[in-house]
C-alpha cells in the first residue's frame, strides 16, 4: 500500500505548496473539487479501463500519472491547472483498486477472503492515515518542492520494480464462464407396451368405444 501512502503525500503538499503560494482560497477549493470529481470519472470508467487493459497496466498507469505529473505541479502556480494535475493523477487509481481487487479475490481462498478484506482495509487506513502525517513533517524541514520531488521519486522506483512481481498479473484467471451442461437427446421409444393398445374395443385415437362380447364373462 505504499501507493495509498504517497498518494496522500502527494495530494497534501501539493494544496499547501498552492497556499504558500498566494494561491487564492477559491481556487483552492475549485482544486480539491476536481480532484474528487477526477476520481468519480475515473470510478465510472474503471469497469471499461478494466476489461481492455491487463492488470499490470492498470497499476503501472495510475504509478506514472503521479511520478510525471507531481513534478509538473512544481511550474504551476494556477489553481485551475493544479486542479487538472489532480484530477488527472486520481482518474486511474480506481481502475489500479479494481485490478489489484481483482486478482487479490480470485487468488485468494474462500476461507481466507474475509481476512484478507480486513488485512487490506487496515493498511489503507493507516497509509492514508500516515501519508499527511509525513507529508506535513517532511514538508516543514525540506520544503514543499524537495517533498514532491521524493513522492514522485518514489513512485517512480514502484513502477520500474513493480513489473517483475506484477508478470503473474498479466496470466491471473479470469472467471470462466458457466456453461449449461450437454445432454443427450432422449432416445425415441418403441411403440411397444408404449401409448394406448389398440385392441378389441379400441378405436385409432384411443377411446374405447365399449366392451366387446368376446370379452363378456362366461356362464
Amino acid at each position: 500500500m505504499a501507493l495509498d501512502f504517497l498518494f496522500q503525500v502527494v495530494h497534501l503538499v501539493i494544496i499547501m505548496a498552492a497556499q504558500q503560494d498566494d494561491v487564492p482560497s477559491g481556487q483552492i477549493g475549485v482544486m480539491a473539487a476536481m480532484f474528487g470529481v477526477g476520481g468519480l470519472l475515473g470510478a465510472l470508467a474503471a469497469p471499461r479501463l478494466h476489461r481492455r487493459l491487463r492488470q499490470r497496466h492498470s497499476v503501472l498507469m495510475v504509478l506514472w500519472a503521479m511520478a510525471v505529473l507531481a513534478p509538473v505541479s512544481l511550474t504551476v502556480t494556477n489553481g485551475l491547472l493544479l486542479g487538472l494535475l489532480l484530477a488527472g493523477m486520481a482518474f486511474f487509481a480506481p481502475t489500479a483498486n479494481t485490478a489489484v481487487s481483482t486478482y487479490q479475490l480470485l487468488t485468494t481462498p474462500d476461507r481466507l477472503r474475509g481476512r484478507l478484506s480486513g488485512i487490506i482495509g487496515l493498511v489503507s487506513g493507516v497509509s492514508a492515515a500516515l501519508g499527511p502525517l509525513a507529508g506535513g513533517l517532511t514538508m516543514e524541514r525540506a520544503g514543499p518542492r524537495w517533498t514532491v520531488v521524493a513522492a514522485a521519486a518514489g513512485t517512480a522506483v514502484i513502477a520500474v520494480v513493480a513489473p517483475p512481481s506484477a508478470r503473474p498479473w498479466a496470466a491471473s484467471p479470469r472467471p470462466r464462464a458457466r456453461t449449461a451442461p450437454h445432454r443427450s437427446p432422449p432416445a425415441r421409444r418403441r411403440a411397444v407396451g408404449v401409448g394406448p393398445r389398440r385392441g378389441r374395443g379400441m378405436t385409432r385415437g384411443g377411446r374405447r368405444t365399449g366392451c366387446p362380447l368376446s370379452h363378456a364373462p362366461r356362464r
